[in-house]
């Protein structure tokens, strides 16, 4: 006798990273056949440990720097690397040259075998591993191309890709290039980007001295840290520390109570950067994706979209066991049970709560005898994230009948 025991709802991964770009491998692993193990392969990182495979961070290549900046904000998730250079490709006068790496290299694609490289080795990672990524980082991520590749792979797999201004850029150009007349173009509404601004000075460690890295691999890290401390990938990525940040490309100008102050009017053009005060060192500012201000949808607060994915993820990795079964009238409860009991388990908790109300059903009206016969089941999600106290108003006035009451006046 088959006896059915309750299903249950897993949660998804959220603190997963796709990280794509170059890495000095050739000064760790001495031979071509060592060597291509690591070049369009896919290699998880949890550590420190794992990242020295890539080699030591050197000007030029991005991953292993990228890999120091995520584990200086967080114990690091689940890290994904794909790196496409080869050092017996890639040279200039018998010399190893990163730059020398192509956009098309970083974009990547799919060659006559079927062989994937570059960022479209993310498609690779759920058939591999079973999770897919929910943060893109890629080198040269400022050039459009770049940008445009990452924002198509995390518009298919339900992720974000986090994005980096170019250095050098003054705050009027940083908000002009989010027009169609700025001197460089980030000219998107694409609720899948992350765009940051400015880049951060952080320690040289092979120079001495600082040097200016990515705000997005710092932010990237932050985000992970919130997603394994705090429960799940609900919480904003504004107003979070960064660790590894000792001062700014150049100087933002946050005035607390100034909606006109530079921190507000890049997060009012889409940009996430940076805020520093007295004695507060320097945080993230900005909650928004790169779909604002063009959209006035919820989804583009970052942290709704990906609340969203999550719980989409989450339900369609359940379903598939319900695929192809029976359509009675058990199991058609059984996906609504499951689901929703996961639901509530997500509604008033605090500081672990993603919705105000949630509810998973199988509406009648949505589905028709025909199309139950024809095997086709309806359900429909009905949600209400939680969204955050981005901007907190005092309003004053003076009653000076306050007065008669404390000195006991006549009316």
């Amino acid at each position: 006798l088959f006896q059915s025991t309750p299903a249950v709802v897993r949660e998804v991964r959220s603190a997963v990273t796709f990280l794509n770009g170059t890495a000095p491998i050739g000064d760790v692993h001495a031979t071509p056949a060592e060597r291509a193990d690591y070049i369009n392969q896919l290699i998880i990182v949890n550590s420190r440990t794992d990242a020295a495979q890539f080699g030591p961070d050197k000007a030029g290549y991005n991953i292993p720097a990228a890999l120091d900046a995520i584990f200086d904000e967080s114990p690091g998730g689940t890290i994904i690397v794909n790196n496409v250079f080869d050092p017996d490709v890639h040279q200039n006068a018998g010399t190893e040259d990163p730059a020398l790496v192509t956009t098309a290299e970083l974009t990547g694609g799919v060659d006559a075998s079927g062989q994937r490289s570059g960022l479209e080795k993310a498609r690779e990672c759920y058939q591999r591993f079973g999770f897919f990524p929910k943060m893109y980082l890629s080198d040269r991520s400022s050039l459009p191309a770049v940008r445009s590749a990452m924002s198509t792979i995390a518009q298919t797999l339900k992720g974000h890709s986090i994005v980096d201004m170019l250095v050098g850029l003054s705050t009027q150009q940083a908000i002009e290039a989010r027009g169609p007349s700025g001197s460089v173009d980030f000219n998107t509404a694409d609720n899948r980007t992350i765009i940051c601004y400015p880049h951060i000075e952080v320690e040289d460690k092979i120079n001495g001295g600082t040097k200016l890295d990515p705000l997005s691999t710092a932010l990237c890290g932050a985000l992970i840290n919130q997603d394994l401390t705090e429960g799940g990938p609900n919480h904003s990525p504004s107003n979070i520390k960064i660790n590894r940040a000792l001062g700014m490309e150049l100087p933002i100008v946050w005035e607390p109570g100034d909606i006109q102050s530079d921190t507000n009017l890049l997060n009012d053009a889409g940009i996430v950067t940076l805020r520093r005060g007295f004695a507060t060192g320097i945080n993230t500012w900005g909650n928004r994706s790169a779909s604002h201000p063009t959209s006035t949808a919820q989804e583009n607060f970052i942290h709704v979209q990906r609340i969203l994915d999550a719980t989409h993820e989450a339900i369609i990795f359940f379903m598939v066991q319900y695929t192809d079964r029976l359509g009675t009238p058990e199991n058609i409860e059984a996906v609504e049970e499951a689901i929703n009991a996961f639901l509530r388990s997500k509604i008033g908790r605090g500081e672990q709560s993603w919705f105000y109300d949630a509810r998973f059903s199988f509406p009648s009206d949505l589905n028709t005898a025909q199309e139950i016969s024809n095997g086709q089941f309806t359900y429909k999600l009905t949600s209400a994230p939680v969204t955050v106290m981005e901007r907190l108003t005092t309003i004053s006035s003076i009653d000076i009948n306050l007065i008669n009451n404390v000195l006991q006046l006549a009316a």
